[in-house]
């Protein structure tokens, strides 16, 4: 059961990322850990992604990945970042 659609929290947290990318250099992040606020590490394997877009903030080109996961027995999305110029992956969203 998809879980309601709540209004995701903008974080820019840096984590550790496991992507995969095919022939074309098309970018898939595979799994990613976060730390949390007891600093313990999870890690989340990314199960679907949803959406994929590319941004220019601030002079900074981004590409950003909407995906799915099931959490705690509950199905929420988040956004993925990967900073082009210091290839840097973030959670963007949660």
């Amino acid at each position: 059961m998809i879980e309601e659609e709540r209004s995701m929290r903008t974080l820019m947290q840096p984590i550790a990322t496991i992507a995969w990318s095919d022939a074309t250099g098309k970018l898939t992040p595979m799994r990613f850990q976060v730390e949390t606020k007891d600093s313990e590490l999870i890690t989340i394997q990314v199960e679907k992604v949803l959406n994929r877009s590319e941004q220019k903030r601030a002079g900074q080109r981004s590409l950003h990945f909407l995906c799915r996961s099931t959490i705690d027995a509950a199905m929420r999305q988040f956004e993925l970042c990967f900073e082009l110029s210091s290839c840097r992956w973030y959670l963007s969203k949660w």
